[in-house]
């Protein structure tokens, strides 16, 4: 093997941990990413918290 080929794995992973770093500080990221999180948790926790089926919401019909 040569150089090049036996430091692209460790340059790929000092990138990633770089990047995850950076990240970790970016305020504006985290908080995109925890309304992200609370939507996606209220979206598919929604259904769970009522006893109504899906189908019967909405006006009743004349």
């Amino acid at each position: 093997m040569t150089a090049l080929q036996e430091a692209a794995p460790q340059e790929r992973e000092g990138v990633r941990r770089e990047a995850l770093y950076f990240a970790v500080r970016n305020g504006k990221l985290l908080t995109g990413f925890g309304v992200v999180a609370v939507l996606l948790v209220l979206g598919l926790a929604g259904p769970l918290l009522t006893d109504v089926p899906p189908n019967q919401y909405g006006p009743r019909p004349m």
